[in-house]
């Protein structure tokens, strides 16, 4: 082969392992509904599902969203058999109650390290209860960010952080001693935490990304850089 012929292949070489690096990387959902109704009640749902991305990541997300659908999934969730776990919920939500259910989970953060992802479920009936959640995943090896990865301080600093930022949302206890930490996820220039407040079975604290930065583990060149 002659040298100028050679280079070439090389680059075109080089040029496609990196491409396929890159789509390793790629993250992307297909956006999913589910609208049922009986003389009950009804149930409305709306679905980011992972359909592109690094594979244990994509693995763990999928896992986490049938979770907080209550739904029995196999270890491994192909895309086609989503709509069926979906619509068990829906069924499995009208067979036992009266009322009517929403439920949106959506993704709402990306960045080279990590994908975040928000959930609302809120069940209306005589009274109107609200279980809102939040999730950040690793691309490097899929886990759940826990808040001990987030927060470099202690659990009672994150409690005024989260007392703080609690705004309108409707307060249960009295002070910031009173709440629990719960999941934890990375916004554009927030970091959300869940906790209690009346009406809920679990609220997110917006704390903002200014404000938290002096007790984050990670400060700089991203949420996750080392």
């Amino acid at each position: 082969m002659k040298p100028l012929h050679y280079r070439l292949f090389l680059l075109l070489l080089f040029l496609s392992v990196g491409l396929r690096g890159s789509a390793q990387d790629f993250f992307d959902v297909h956006t999913y509904t589910c609208q049922r109704a009986t003389a009950k009640g009804s149930f409305e749902a709306k679905v980011d599902f992972p359909v592109m991305g690094p594979a244990a990541m994509v693995s763990q997300l999928r896992q986490w969203i049938c979770e907080v659908l209550e739904v029995n999934a196999p270890k491994k969730i192909a895309e086609h058999e989503f709509p069926k776990l979906l619509d068990e919920s829906a069924s499995d939500y009208l067979e036992d109650n009266t009322g009517k259910r929403d439920v949106l989970i959506t993704w709402v953060y990306e960045d080279p390290d990590c994908v975040s992802f928000q959930c609302t479920i809120t069940d209306k009936d005589s009274v109107t209860w609200i279980s809102e959640d939040c999730a950040t995943f690793s691309k490097r090896d899929g886990h759940q960010i826990q808040p001990d990865e987030v927060f470099n301080c202690s659990e009672k600093q994150i409690k005024e952080l989260m007392w703080r930022f609690r705004g309108d949302l409707p307060m249960e206890v009295g002070s910031a001693d009173q709440l629990y930490v719960g999941d934890v996820a990375f916004i554009d220039g927030w970091i959300l935490v869940v906790g209690p407040a009346a009406h809920h079975t679990g609220a997110i604290y917006k704390i903002r990304y200014q404000e938290a930065e002096p007790y984050l583990r990670h400060s700089s060149a991203g949420y996750l850089s080392e």
